[in-house]
This record gives structure tokens, C-alpha cells and sequence, in this order.
């Protein structure tokens, strides 16, 4: 449960907090089972559980400033006891983590009480719901929740409840509306809500919770843990704030902003006020006015209400704000209405009309989630700004003349739309610029400017640079008018970080960090603001992966160093006290370019310590520390700060045998790295070597699994289906019987190769008992008789990830660490194991052939404790006996579905919307990218500059066509819009324009699509492939919405590619050919529809004809080929030959794409054919009736006889 606790709160801390203490945060990572441990033993104990003290971050609310003509920066009224501050809180992880795990026990309770958010808006239990905000990630199933305490998600996503909060007022006073022309809308607000909520109340709510009598002591704890005080340090600062917000007692408070948990406490604390609401609805609240609905999102209230037709809005204004102030004190004593935030708007009359931004909104992120070409993107962009200017337009209405009766009102708060206005631009800017040419001599080159181009007035990348340094430093200025708008502010700077521009608003901020300058909460808004700057420029300002997202204009080094010089002054600075916060974000900071260590200040044991030591340790300073200290920080350097060379040359030179062997048993492939770095293998313990798969008991026969996995020429052997079931049968073969309870590592197995059989011939086990903790240790939580099921798991893991640290997702490395960056060091092997993901991108590689079968097998052995899945729905449920017989099963059916010339490996894929009685409806793209004077062998990735941005554009076109042409289909033939299956050439797209463009086109069309990629380096140093990714959208019952991508390969180069063979430019690389598994019948049972492709000239192979005849029923060739006319004749008779359909995606330089199927009548053969080149053109074709087609062979009405054999 702590665990659990752990993953939800560190991930919350890291994402969301407006305040948080990274090297903490961090540290503790790093060493995570020492700190569960700590916790879980004092909750244990008989002793009182009582929180830390929290310390204050003072953080900007809403208010008006100024820059004056003197050029200083401060609040508008001058006063500065007036400034507004909001009081963050800093929590200890401890603190965060208890109650983050009290409120998992709680969950299921709390969430089944509030409802359903995810209700329709148009079902009649509506009014069962009320709560929106901060509900907890939950599955309900017949009026209960289910919370999803084993996932690292915490709470639902803001987007999609906010959006349903939004749009039910308005829905359900478009059902009312009819029957009561008078429908108002109302909207309020909670003040000061988190600070305001009382130890009393929130702890009765709590206890009213409880179910029996024997819960008690458990409540008991609860209310007894959850209030907090304020540090010493900070009274002061908690007396001031005390004072001008009007809260009485502000020494206590039991939902800090800054705990985890406190979104979910608030709603426990509002349940009463919720259920009265609720009672409410369908009665009259006041004279003639009746309540019909109400909905919350955190502290934001609307209502809808009738009311006769001379019913006068001031009024009700008035006496609503009377209501809601009189229900709070009834239900929640001592919060209250903020009165200058209640509105009242009249639905569909000529007063106080309400504006829907809320939908703007929507259908500008639906614009964007989907893929844009230049086009569309400039007109996002319009619609961004169109949008943010009308929300000035409603707000300066409202400054003007807040009573004027004609006044529309937004249904959406001004801040929010900043926020999203913001967050869109800049997203959208950084798609953008990188299909957009320099300048306008470079765009008329490329013939956008000639009169009829769909291209000309597209901007150019200067004039979108100039559009976006525009609008951050417009975003800027509004964080000078109001510091709450510190994101604002951050955004601004990573889309234009500028030296100029930055220097100009740290001039601002310079004066409140000096001797003599403004005191008190202007003071305090200046250090957090600066704070933020900080921060952001250690993690996020201005680092992308593709330099071309960035404007041309800026030199981001300069803006680094500047940033830079400013993190050395708040930190070597005397001449006044500067807070913890601040000092440790420049800290942060200077920790991505550490300075010399010799002017460092010392800390001692203060907040500072951790940050001065990590410089310290960075600049090579830590010959004389302790072996855990040492191994943290270096874990820390290599994770967070560092690539796997320089970690090694910081670290390696300092290593002793306890530093190495600490470091291994925190972070094994650190471990791993440095001994490859410097060769200690001999100062590890003998059970480090053996968990590093150095301990090598090979013999001429047979070598041990690590030395197998780890060795670069051996690696992939056993990385296939056929290989992993043949190790698990003997595996378990080998402790049958054996009461192997002690952990088995890859240096304890050697197992024997049937190189004909792909498979293991023989494995034994050698077993050596050695001291010492494991990573191959099963959990605790394991029953003895269950041992088996991690010691497999464990085993098939490190064969799959083929790295040491057999618990941490295979990647390449990550871009961020050839950066200065700040990047998260990631969980530990011991949080990993309370929460694997099996799935198939948890090991790396694209190409590898293993089915989703392996994927429930690894889920079935690994489950933890809080899994949202069933153990029951995997193949090995039972028994080691069973789940023996389930591999052998397995095992039988994956050598009948080896092939003459490739093994066949089936993938069923889940349908990501219902598509049952629907005909398949697919579409061929018949793209003109490449051409043939775009080959060149010095560049056969096709990554130069301008062919990028061409081949970009050509892309974007394309997809946006097949929109348009679906738009066009959808006017005569229906079908919502839909597309299965998208179908493009050979060599057709670009690697790096896979999760830019076409992954997105699949998630927002639900569409599978098949992709010819241009050649790509799949093996460092190896010649490149040809190959062809499958897209794969599906929903998988816990997981959700999904994309699955799997890389077909290509065995069979053709002619005009053998000198790029010869010269050892290109390989030969097909490791199976994937039968994908179209999901079209409402019966589970059903056989999928099975799609499959060969690349250009692998189709022309007939021993794989011959292999998928009986296998496959639509085979797909992308192809990028000169000789149509082969390639029509070969479809022709293939259709036959295989009894299918086959289809034939050409490129658009040579024409011909076709599809044929072998129906009886000749004229419905031919299901297009795509005539004339060189143009790229687009082809849909269905399959109306798949139930028929798949009885095709039986058929001999519809369908020609299947041919002999």
C-alpha cells in the first residue's frame, strides 16, 4: 500500500505542485525501500502518528501591478501589505505519503458516495452527481467505485471532467428551456476554500465515513494525523497572512495547498453540502425560483434555476449569494461565497447572454489532437488568438460596467483560458514551424507563392517567429500585470527564451532580492516569481528535441548564461536574506553546469545542504563521503544529470568496493556501466556479480543466460516468442519439484541453443546460495507456493529487456541527456516490481516477434498487489503444472505457425470503438515522397534539412486530404466519420514523423494505419532497413485507449536496391511477418478479420504466399515500384492464388495502386486501380460484408472456388 502511495504521490509532486523540493523528491527515490520501510515501521507502532511541521511557500494570487515610469514593479494600489499571496505549503514526502495511502483506504468509500463523473449528461441519474473536480482514478461498476490503487495515476484528468462541468449547465437548461423560457445559470465561487476548511469539519466528515465499530482505531489515526502547524520559521509570514485574508485561526490547517491528498480530503469535507444540494434539486430555493441542477469542480459552483419572466437578474444575483452563503453555514461551516465572483446569466434570452468558451476550447484541442498540415495549423493559430481576444473583449466589458444587462458572461474563467491559450500556442508553434520554409524567397522556390497554391499566404518560419515573439511577450505582460500568471510567464520564456528578454525581467525582479528594497508580500510574490524562472530553466526552457521548433532569432546558450550568472548571485549574495525556495531552485539550476566549487557557501544541515553537496559531488568533491551518500548522489548525477560516459568518468575514478556495490544495489545498470568503464568486476560481492550476470559458468555446451542475453552478438537469439516459451517450459522443468524459494539469477542458469528450432535444447540450473539482498528476490507478498511465478517472470523479463535491471523499461537513450538538463532520475527496481508494465514497449525494440499472448503470460507471473487486471484472465492462473501446459500449448501452436520462409506471428487487436456490423473501410495514399533524385547514398534516411521540411509538408498534405475526403464520403455514405485502415507506400514517411503525425491521425480517427518508413538504422553501426510500421489503436480493458506499433520487415531487397547492399548501406531484416487481427465481430469468438503486408518486392516471394494463403484475409503490399504493369499482374493472381484480397499501395511517381479480391462476378474483382503518374492521389475502397468474406471458401456464389491445394 506505502508503495503505491508512493508512486501516486511522487508523480503527483513532480507534475502538478505548484512548489516542490526536486533533490528530496529525488534522493528519496533513489533509496525508496529504506524510507517505506521507516514509514510502514512507525504506522506499525503503538505510538501517536503525528504529522511534520509544514514550511510556507508564499506564491502570488490574483492582483493588479505595474511597471512605473521610474521602471520599478509593484502592486498597483502601492500598498504593500494589500499584495494577495497564496500560502503553498512544503509536506514532507513522509507526511505526503501517509495520507496519500489513508486516503487509498478511504477511496472506494468517498468516490461510490460522489457518483459516476464519467455519467452521461443526458441520463436520468444526473442528479446523483454533483462533484467533479479531484475525483480519484476509479472504475465503477454497478453504482460502486473501484479505485485504482495499484496505478500511478492519481486523479481522473482535469480536461475531460472540467470540459463535462462545463458543458452540463448548459445541457441541461437546453432540456428545460422549453418549459421554463426563464432559465438562468448561475456561477460562484468557493473563497478561500482550502484555507478555510476547518480540523472540525473535515475531520467529522471524515468519521462519518466509518461503517462499523471496528473501524474505529483506523479513524481514529486518520483525524489524529491529518492537521498540521507551521514551522516556527514561518509564523511570522502565516500571522501576516492570517491578518489580510480574515481567517481567524490560521496556526493549524488540515488540507495544505501542496499536500496530495487535499483534492480528495476537500471533497470529504464538502459531502454534506453536496448531499443538501442535492436534495435540493426539483424544489423551489427561493420565492419562485426553483433549483433543476448543480454541479462542483473543486470550489467552482453552477446551478441552473427557473424563474418567472420579469424575475429581475440583480436580484436573484443577491438572493442566490444569500442561498449558497446560508447552505455553507448549515452544511460546512466557515467557508463562504465569493460574492464578487457569483454571476447570473439568462440561457437563450436577450440578458447577460453566457458565452460558450468552453466549446471553442474544445474544438480547437480536437483540431490540434489529430495532425495538422500548414494550413490548418495557421488557422489553430488563428482560432487561439481569436479566442483568447474574445475573452479580453468579455473582461474589459465587465471592468467597464459589470451591471450592464447586455454584458455577455464566458462560462470559463479568464485564467484558464490564458492557461490554455498558452499551452495550445505554443504546441501548436512547435508542430508548425518545422514544415514551414524560412523565408519567402525559399517559399516561392518551392512554387507556394504562384497564384492558385493551396500554400501561398501560408506563413513563412520568420513570419511565424515574428507572430510568436509577439505573443510571448504579450504573455509576459500580462504576468507584469497580475504575478499570479507565473506559468504564463514560463511559457513565454521557452517559446522566445532571449537573453534581452530575460534580462529585462530579471531587472524587474533584481530589486526585491537587494539590500533595501520592497519588504513584506511584494517582496515575497518578486522571490517566488524568480523561483519559477529558475526552475524552469533547469528542466524545461527551451530544450526540445528538434532545434527547428525553436525560433531562428534567439541564442538559447546566451539566454543560459544569463540565467546562469543570476543563480550565482541568489546564491553567493550577503547583502540580504533570500528564502530556502529560492536558493534551491539556483541551485538546481547551477547543478546542470556546475560551477567551481571552491567559492561554494556551506550549508551545514540546512534545506541547502543536499544541493551544495550534489555541486559538490558534480565537480568531482566527494573522495571522503560515506558509501551510501556516495552511491546516491551518483546515482542522481547519472539519472538526472549525465550520460552514461561522463557519469563514468566523474564516478569510475572514485570507486571503492563498498561505493560499487551500493550503487549496484540501487541502480544495476549504473553498476553494470561503470564496471564495463573500468573493469572492477572483482569488487563486487559474489551476489552483485551474479544479479549483473557476471558470474560465468559457461562450458563448450552451453553458456549461462546473462553471458547469452548480455553478449551484443547474442542478445536477440532468445528475443522471439518461440525462444521465450521454449526457455519457460524448461525452466519450469528444471524446479519442478524443487523447493526453490531463494532467488535464481541469469548467472545461475546455462541453457544450450537448437539453432534449427530457434529454441532452448537444454537448461540446467546452478544454484549457489549466496548472501546478500536480490533482485531476483520474489517479493514479500508472494506465497512460498507462488515463488516460481517471479523467478519465471524475472528471468523472461531480463531475456526481453536484455539488460541487467530486468524491472526498467528498455530505451534508447533519452535526447535529454546529450543536454544541460535537469531530467527525473525514474522510480526504483524496488517500485518497479509493485508495478510492472508487461506490455510490449516495455521492451524496447519495435521489430520484436512476441504476440500479446507472452504480454499476459509475463502479467499473469508478475501480478502485484493493486493490478486493475485479473490473474484468472492470463494463461498461467492455475498451477505450475497448468501453467506448464498452457506453454506447451503455446509452444505447439507457435511452431504450426512457422512458415517455409518466415515465422507467422498472429497479434489479435481490440477494436478502439465498437465496429460491429460495420464493413471495413480502408484508404490507399498514394503519396509522391520519395521521388527518385531524392535518393542519395550519403543521405538514405532522407534527413536532410530541406527534403525534411518537404517531406514533412507532403505528409501533412496527405493526411489532411484523406480529412477532407472522409468530410466529402461522409455527405453520401456515412459512417461517422470513420477510417479502419490507412494504407501508404514504401519508404513513405519519415521515423521522426511517426509520433509527430501519424500517431496522432490514428488516435483521433481510430485508425490502423500501415506505413512504408524510409531506411533506418535499427542496429548501431549496422547497415539501415527497410521496413513498415503497423499503428495500432486499441482499448485494453484497464489500460485504456492505446497505440500498439509493430515494424514489418523486408526481407527480399529488390533490383534497384543491391548496391545498397553491395556497399553496405542497407540489410536484409524480416524477423516474422505480423497477421494483424482486425477486431469487426461483437462475438469474442468470432476469427478476426486478418490483415497482413509484405514490402514491394517480399511480395513477389511465393513461398510466403504459399505461408499466409491459408493464414492471412487482406494482403497489403506498400511498394515503391517502377514496373506497374508486373505488379498489376502479380495482385491479379495473387488474389486467386491466395484466395484474399490484395491490395497495392504504390508510390505516386509510378501510379498503379490497385486492391482485387476474388469475387465470383469479374467487374467486382477489380476494387480500384489507380491510373496516371506522376501524382499522388488517394483510393478508399470497403468491405461491406465481413462475415461473408470470411466464409469466402465456402461461398461459391459470391466468391470464386478457392484454387487447388
Amino acid at each position: 500500500m506505502l508503495i503505491q502511495a508512493w508512486k501516486k504521490t511522487s508523480s503527483y509532486i513532480r507534475y502538478h505542485n505548484w512548489f516542490s523540493d526536486t533533490l528530496e523528491l529525488d534522493r528519496t527515490a533513489i533509496n525508496l525501500r529504506e524510507f517505506i520501510t521507516n514509514i510502514s515501521t512507525e504506522i506499525k507502532s503503538d505510538s501517536q502518528l503525528l504529522s511534520d511541521p509544514i514550511r510556507m511557500v508564499p506564491a502570488p494570487k490574483s492582483q493588479q501591478w505595474r511597471i512605473e515610469s521610474g521602471g520599478q514593479w509593484k502592486p498597483v494600489n502601492g500598498n504593500g501589505d494589500t499584495a494577495k499571496i497564496r500560502p503553498l505549503a512544503h509536506v514532507s514526502l513522509r507526511d505526503q505519503v501517509i495520507a496519500t495511502a489513508m486516503m487509498m483506504c478511504l477511496g472506494d468509500r468517498v468516490e461510490t458516495r460522489q457518483g459516476d463523473p464519467a455519467m452521461p449528461l443526458d441520463s436520468a441519474e444526473l442528479h446523483t452527481v454533483v462533484s467533479y473536480g479531484n475525483r480519484l482514478f476509479s472504475d465503477f461498476k454497478n453504482g460502486k467505485a473501484h479505485q485504482r490503487w495499484g496505478s500511478g495515476t492519481l486523479y481522473r484528468g482535469f480536461y475531460e471532467d472540467y470540459q463535462t462541468f462545463l458543458a452540463r449547465p448548459e445541457d441541461v437548461a437546453e432540456r428545460i428551456h422549453k418549459g421554463h423560457p426563464r432559465t438562468l445559470i448561475v456561477q460562484s465561487d468557493l473563497r478561500q476554500f482550502y484555507d478555510r476548511v476547518t480540523d472540525d469539519l473535515l475531520h467529522k466528515a471524515i468519521v462519518n465515513l466509518r461503517d462499523d465499530s471496528g473501524e474505529a482505531a483506523f479513524f481514529e489515526r486518520v483525524t489524529g494525523f491529518l492537521k498540521w502547524k507551521w514551522s516556527d520559521s514561518d509564523l511570522k509570514e502565516v500571522d501576516i497572512y492570517a491578518k489580510q485574508s480574515g481567517i481567524p485561526d490560521f496556526s493549524r490547517i488540515v488540507l495544505p495547498q501542496g499536500l496530495v491528498a487535499a483534492g480528495f480530503f476537500a471533497n470529504v469535507a464538502l459531502a454534506t453540502f453536496d448531499k443538501n444540494l442535492r436534495d435540493q434539486v426539483g424544489r423551489e430555493i427561493l420565492p419562485n425560483i426553483k433549483l433543476h441542477d448543480v454541479a462542483r469542480y473543486v470550489d467552482d459552483l453552477r446551478f441552473v434555476l427557473s424563474a418567472p419572466l420579469d424575475v429581475d437578474i440583480e436580484a436573484v444575483k443577491t438572493d442566490i449569494f444569500k442561498w449558497i452563503k446560508g447552505s455553507l453555514d448549515h452544511s460546512a461551516p466557515g467557508l463562504s461565497p465569493a460574492e464578487e465572483k457569483t454571476q447570473v446569466t439568462a440561457f437563450r434570452a436577450d440578458e447577460r447572454p453566457l458565452v460558450q468558451q468552453s466549446k471553442r476550447m474544445a474544438r480547437i484541442q480536437t483540431a490540434i489532437s489529430g495532425g495538422f498540415d500548414p494550413v490548418a495549423g495557421g488557422e489553430i493559430l488563428d482560432s487561439v488568438l481569436a479566442l483568447v481576444r474574445a475573452q479580453e473583449r468579455l473582461a474589459k466589458a465587465e471592468a467597464v460596467n459589470e451591471h450592464d444587462p447586455f454584458r455577455p458572461v464566458p462560462d470559463v474563467r479568464d485564467s484558464t483560458v490564458d492557461r490554455f491559450v498558452a499551452g495550445r500556442f505554443r504546441s501548436t508553434y512547435r508542430s508548425l514551424r518545422p514544415q514551414l520554409w524560412q523565408t519567402h524567397e525559399d517559399s516561392q522556390a518551392e512554387g507556394d507563392g504562384e497564384e492558385y497554391s493551396q500554400f501561398r499566404g501560408v506563413r513563412t518560419r520568420n513570419e511565424l517567429d515574428d507572430e510568436m515573439r509577439a505573443f510571448a511577450l504579450e504573455l509576459i505582460s500580462k504576468w507584469v500585470s497580475d504575478p499570479s500568471n507565473v506559468r504564463l510567464l514560463r511559457i513565454a520564456l521557452d517559446l522566445w527564451p532571449d537573453a534581452d528578454v530575460l534580462t529585462r525581467v530579471l531587472n524587474l525582479l533584481r530589486r526585491f532580492t537587494q539590500k533595501g528594497g520592497p519588504r513584506n508580500a511584494p517582496r515575497r510574490i518578486a522571490w517566488y516569481c524568480l523561483s519559477e524562472i529558475l526552475r524552469a530553466g533547469a528542466v524545461e526552457t527551451g530544450f526540445v528535441e528538434d532545434d527547428e521548433q525553436l525560433p531562428s532569432a534567439v541564442k538559447v546558450d546566451e539566454y543560459r548564461r544569463v540565467l546562469r550568472e543570476e543563480a550565482l548571485r541568489i546564491v553567493f549574495t550577503t547583502e540580504t536574506r533570500l528564502p530556502w525556495y529560492l536558493k534551491q531552485q539556483a541551485y538546481l539550476l547551477l547543478a546542470t553546469d556546475p560551477p567551481d566549487i571552491q567559492a561554494l557557501p556551506s550549508h551545514g544541515s540546512s534545506d541547502l545542504s543536499p544541493y551544495t553537496r550534489l555541486l559538490r559531488f558534480l565537480k568531482g568533491d566527494a573522495q571522503k563521503w560515506l558509501s551510501d551518500e556516495f552511491a546516491t548522489y551518483a546515482v542522481l548525477a547519472r539519472r538526472s544529470y549525465l550520460d552514461a560516459q561522463r557519469a563514468a568518468a566523474l564516478v569510475g575514478p572514485q570507486l571503492t568496493p563498498s561505493r560499487i556495490n551500493r550503487i549496484a544495489s540501487l541502480d544495476p545498470n549504473f553498476a553494470a556501466e561503470l564496471v564495463a568503464a573500468t573493469g572492477g568486476v572483482s569488487s563486487l560481492t559474489p551476489r552483485a556479480k551474479a544479479d549483473l550476470g557476471l558470474s560465468d559458468h559457461s562450458d563448450a555446451k552451453s553458456n549461462t543466460l546473462a553471458k547469452i542475453v548480455l553478449s551484443p552478438e547474442t542478445r536477440n537469439k532468445l528475443r522471439n516468442e518461440r525462444a521465450l516459451l521454449s526457455f519457460a517450459s524448461k525452466f519450469l522443468l528444471a524446479i519442478d519439484g524443487v523447493a526453490e524459494t531463494a532467488p535464481i539469477s541469469p548467472s545461475e542458469v546455462t541453457l544450450g541453443l537448437d539453432a534449427e528450432m530457434n529454441e532452448v535444447g537444454e537448461l540446467q540450473l546452478h544454484r549457489r546460495n549466496l548472501a546478500g539482498d536480490s533482485l531476483y528476490d520474489p517479493p514479500n507478498w508472494v506465497p512460498v507456493d507462488d515463488h516460481w511465478r517471479f523467478q519465471l517472470g524475472f528471468l523472461l523479463r531480463f531475456i526481453l529487456t536484455a539488460q541487467p535491471d530486468f524491472t526498467r523499461p528498455a530505451r534508447s537513450p533519452h535526447w535529454k541527456e546529450e543536454k544541460q538538463i535537469y531530467r527525473s532520475p525514474g522510480g526504483h527496481w524496488h517500485e518497479r516490481i509493485h508495478g510492472f508494465f508487461n506490455g510490449y514497449s516495455a521492451f524496447g525494440d519495435d521489430w520484436l516477434p512476441i504476440s500479446d499472448w507472452v504480454e499476459r503470460l509475463l502479467f499473469g507471473l508478475l501480478w502485484w498487489p493493486g493490478c486493475a487486471g485479473k490473474r484468472e484472465d492470463t494463461p498461467v492462473a492455475g498451477t505450475m503444472r497448468e501453467a506448464q501446459e498452457a506453454i506447451g500449448a503455446r509452444l505447439k501452436y507457435m511452431r504450426e505457425m512457422q512458415g517455409t520462409s518466415v515465422a507467422l506471428m498472429p497479434l489479435k487487436v481490440p477494436g478502439a470503438f465498437k465496429r460491429e456490423g460495420k464493413p471495413l473501410r480502408a484508404c490507399v495514399v498514394q503519396m509522391a515522397f520519395p521521388s527518385v533524385d531524392d535518393f542519395h547514398e550519403n543521405d538514405l534516411t532522407m534527413s536532410d534539412a530541406d527534403l525534411r521540411i518537404r517531406h514533412r509538408r507532403h505528409l501533412s498534405a496527405a493526411l489532411a486530404a484523406v480529412k477532407s475526403s472522409l468530410a466529402l464520403r461522409e455527405t453520401h455514405k456515412g459512417m461517422d466519420h470513420r477510417l479502419d485502415w490507412l494504407i501508404l507506400p514504401e519508404l513513405a514517411v519519415h521515423p521522426d514523423d511517426v509520433r509527430t503525425h501519424l500517431v496522432p491521425f490514428a488516435r483521433a480517427h481510430k485508425t490502423i494505419i500501415l506505413a512504408g518508413l524510409t531506411y533506418d538504422e535499427l542496429f548501431a553501426g549496422q547497415p539501415l532497413v527497410n521496413s513498415a510500421l503497423w499503428i495500432l489503436p486499441t482499448h485494453h480493458p484497464t489500460r485504456g485507449a492505446q497505440i500498439l506499433i509493430r515494424r514489418q520487415g523486408k526481407k527480399h531487397l529488390a533490383p534497384s536496391e543491391k548496391s545498397f547492399e553491395t556497399n553496405g548501406l542497407v540489410q536484409s531484416f524480416r524477423p516474422c511477418q505480423w497477421l494483424i487481427g482486425y477486431d469487426w465481430s461483437k462475438d469474442p469468438d468470432s476469427d478476426p478479420l486478418w490483415l497482413t503486408a509484405a514490402i514491394c518486392f517480399d511480395a513477389t516471394d511465393l513461398h510466403l504466399a504459399a505461408d499466409l494463403k491459408d493464414r492471412s484475409d487482406i494482403f497489403a503490399i506498400p511498394a515503391l515500384n517502377k514496373d506497374v504493369k508486373t505488379f498489376d499482374n502479380m495482385a491479379l493472381a495473387l488474389h486467386y492464388h491466395m484466395h484474399q484480397m490484395v491490395v497495392v499501395a504504390n508510390n505516386g511517381n509510378y501510379g498503379g495502386s490497385n486492391a482485387y479480391a476474388p469475387y465470383a462476378k469479374d467487374y467486382r474483382r477489380q476494387i480500384f486501380h489507380m491510373h496516371g503518374q506522376p501524382q499522388a492521389s488517394i483510393a478508399f475502397f470497403e468491405l461491406e460484408n465481413i462475415a461473408v468474406f470470411k466464409d469466402r471458401k465456402t461461398s461459391g456464389i459470391v466468391f470464386k472456388p478457392p484454387p487447388a491445394g
